[in-house]
Parts: C-alpha cells; structure tokens; sequence
C-alpha cells in the first residue's frame, strides 16, 4: 500500500478496532456497507513475539477484508519489531500502533495511553515498527494526550512523521 493509499482511505470512514468486536465478520459487514479501511482488535506485541494462540487467533481475516490492518500494542520497541516482522510477511495492508487505549490493564503495563506520557518511547516504537514492517504503511492512534495538563505536544504529529508515520489518527478526548 502506498502512502497516497493511506491518505486516501484515512480520509474516508475507518473502522476502529474495538476489543471484542472487530472479529472477521464484523470487518467484512463494514467493508461491504462502505468502511474504506478496518483494523483488527488490538493484538499485544509480547503475545504475538511468544507466538500465543490467542494472539495469533486475533489476525485470522476472511476473504475480502481489504484493506486491513493490525493493531498493534505493547510497551517494548523490541516487542513491537518483532511483532511487525510478523504481520508484515502476513499480507496485512497497514501496522497500526496503539497509543490511545485507557483501559487500566493496558496502562498498567507501560502500553496504550501510557505512551502519551513517555514521547520518546513512543517515538522508539514507531521507529521500530517502521523498520520492521517492510514496505507496510504505519499509522498510530493517540488521544489529545494523558489529561488536560498532560496534552501530547503540538508538534506530535511530526514527530511521528519523522520517525515513519503515515497517518495519526486522533481519538479527540484524553485518556482521563
């Protein structure tokens, strides 16, 4: 996929992943009433690097899914690489990197939202899915940032840029 594709289909109606939601069928009814990308439920890059079932379960896709991308979220660049290796030999369109996500037990563990407060580990992601993807568009989803007095900076979006990024998408409220 190319970064005009990316641009393309980001300006459309995108399917957000949405844990317990967002399985193969979910998907492919959306595609087919007009979502010009989909996502899959957010997959954690430790369990996709130890090869766990029920990680791999979560890439399971049908015919027709297209364009689709993986959702990826963790805590460790290292993970995140080797979790893109992965995907990327897999025939998946995009990687996404999840920086938004609230929920306590992911931001407990370093990852989701709680990237929002550690910029530069953010960026060591993003660099390191971006050299591990292949030739696989990357995306991040961010919220505004941790809380009202803990906002992402104003220039994230080039940041993100400057380390590979294709497109942000922004979940338009903080974490908080």
């Amino acid at each position: 996929m190319t970064e005009d594709r990316v641009v393309e289909w980001a300006a459309g109606c995108c399917l957000a992943p949405m844990a317990g939601y967002t399985d193969s069928a979910f998907r492919r009814l959306c595609l087919g009433f007009g979502a010009s990308a989909a996502v899959t439920e957010m997959v954690s890059v430790a369990g996709l690097s130890r090869r766990s079932a029920a990680s791999c379960r979560l890439l399971r896709r049908g015919e027709g899914e297209k364009p689709l991308g993986v959702q990826l979220y963790g805590a460790s660049p290292g993970d995140f690489a080797r979790a893109a290796e992965i995907v990327a030999s897999m025939g998946f369109d995009f990687v996404d990197i999840n920086a938004g996500c609230p929920i306590r037990k992911v931001i407990r563990s370093g990852s989701g939202s709680a990237l929002l407060r550690d910029i530069p580990r953010l960026m060591d992601v993003v660099s390191a899915v971006r050299s591990a993807s292949g030739p696989l568009p990357v995306t991040v989803k961010i919220r505004l940032g941790w809380s009202p007095d803990e906002p992402v900076p104003r220039e994230i979006g080039s940041m993100l840029a400057e380390r590979g990024a294709s497109a942000i998408f922004v979940h338009g409220r903080y974490r908080s």
